[in-house]
């Protein structure tokens, strides 16, 4: 399968062209990663940003709002651009730590079923922030 983008709208290839639903207000889409239950993930122009995007089940989703807020002791982490998605649902994307220690960094988000009505929830797997932000307070001490 394989993505590619126009202005304003997002399409992918398996052998057929299918068109994606657009994010209100976005705009210059790309598709980063499509895995092979067909959902995908990428990312579009947003204000001065980007917003990351889910594509599952004909609705297209901001991953931002999907995973719950991780907050660091100095803030909390805003999430950008996503490189892949797995055939489990894990989503590798990039976030930016908020200033003194502003930085961006990977992060996995890890789909959760959730039990009662079986659809995705997200959570962070925040290995790389956890050792960063101990060998910082090792640091501080």
């Amino acid at each position: 399968m394989a993505g590619f983008e126009a202005p304003n709208d997002t399409f992918y290839y398996d052998g057929q062209i299918h068109a994606l639903p657009t994010y209100a207000g976005a705009s210059n889409y790309e598709i980063t990663g499509i895995n092979s239950s067909g959902t995908i993930v990428g990312y579009a122009s947003l204000g001065s940003g980007y917003v990351p995007l889910l594509w599952l089940n004909g609705q297209v989703y901001d991953l931002q709002s999907l995973a719950p807020p991780f907050t660091a002791s100095y803030g909390t982490v805003t999430l950008s651009q996503p490189f892949s998605i797995n055939d489990s649902g894990n989503i590798l994307v990039s976030g930016t730590t908020p200033s003194p220690f502003s930085a961006i960094r990977p992060y996995e988000l890890m789909a959760v079923p959730e039990p009662a009505s079986g659809s995705i929830i997200l959570g962070f797997c925040v290995v790389t922030l956890c050792r960063r932000r101990k060998r910082l307070a090792a640091v501080l001490r």
